[in-house]
């Protein structure tokens, strides 16, 4: 595979669909040098789902609480050694301590209330299952959070952590561009296609600590809380897309924005920023300063490395995987 082959991920074209401006920035490595406390949320949810799910996978057991509480320790600390430049800001700190207590409690809950996903009932074959897929001169990558079987059916598998769930996401889900990004991917690679996209919603703790209530004390009222009512912290939405709903995706969408992307990276469609997406429900786009004002204090840029990349597709249906040899960064 030539090593000039673009690559394009779910954000990547998120981004380019949002504003080209925005996509070219990105692309070229900058990034806007700040610690956001929900990604960070996010992240060690994620990592520590990941982690006792695989010791169950290993044991054949569920997790105890014990567990958790290892996994919770050693991500901390690993943390710690990686953002020696997040630890000095004593307000990180106070929000770290603050998350770690509340995953620690959201985690135990979750496996209580997602029995199944521990107890050998499900066949995970896949966790933070990275793909690289060539398709029509671009190379599609990701991570899906999980691939699982139940009986001879393939379930893909997206976990969500959310301030606020949509009323109405059962019917932007039938509609959503990751979840038939994800299901083409897993398509692609085995050959498969997959019974449906289960979306898996955590809701985080709306409380706040109050004066004089120690982390402790407020973990244990979220722990109180949760216990009382898990169906409002835990949804799950299994998604069923029909083959032909996903073949006139692929002809009337996909392929469509694929092609006009490889164009716009090669140079031949023009670049611009899109203006009506510099404010948002979140707030303001990360690069407005230097859209508005050519402002890169705030700004640091990755160093991204290139080489030959040669990608071999596995399609044994019991191990959903792309096997890769040497690698590449676009």
């Amino acid at each position: 595979m030539s090593e000039n082959l673009i690559r394009i991920s779910y954000s990547g074209i998120s981004r380019f669909l949002e504003c080209r401006k925005k996509a070219r920035l990105a692309l070229d490595g900058w990034f806007l040098k700040k610690s956001s406390r929900a990604l960070r949320f996010g992240k060690m949810f994620h990592a520590i789902l990941e982690l006792v799910t695989l010791y169950s996978m290993k044991r054949n057991v569920v997790p105890r609480a014990e567990v958790v509480d290892k996994e919770m320790a050693s991500y901390l600390k690993t943390w710690e050694e990686e953002n020696q430049g997040l630890v000095q800001s004593k307000e990180i700190l106070i929000e770290m301590e603050i998350d770690v207590a509340l995953i620690s409690v959201f985690i135990k809950a979750y496996i209580r209330h997602h029995i199944s996903d521990f107890n050998g009932s499900k066949k995970w074959i896949s966790l933070e299952h990275k793909f690289e897929i060539p398709y029509r001169g671009i190379v599609l990558h990701g991570y899906i959070d999980g691939i699982y079987e139940i009986g001879k059916d393939l379930f893909v598998f997206e976990t969500k952590t959310k301030g606020r769930i949509n009323r109405d996401i059962v019917d932007m889900l039938h509609i959503d561009f990751q979840t038939f990004y994800y299901l083409h991917a897993i398509h692609m690679a085995t050959g498969r296609f997959p019974k449906a996209l289960v979306y898996n919603v955590a809701k985080k703790f709306e409380g706040k600590l109050k004066v004089d209530e120690t982390v402790a004390q407020f973990a244990k009222r979220f722990e109180v809380d949760i216990n009382d009512r898990p169906e409002f912290y835990f949804k799950r939405i299994q998604t069923l897309i029909s083959k032909a709903d996903y073949n006139a995706w692929v002809t009337d969408e996909l392929n469509p924005i694929l092609a006009e992307y490889k164009l716009w990276r090669e140079g031949k469609l023009p670049e611009y920023c899109n203006t009506t997406k510099c404010e948002n429900n979140y707030g303001n786009c990360d690069f407005l300063q230097i859209c508005s004002m050519n402002n890169y204090t705030n700004f640091g840029k990755k160093e991204r490395k290139r080489k030959a990349v040669c990608v071999k597709v596995s399609r044994n249906r019991k191990r959903v995987c792309i096997i890769k040899q040497g690698g590449s960064r676009g």
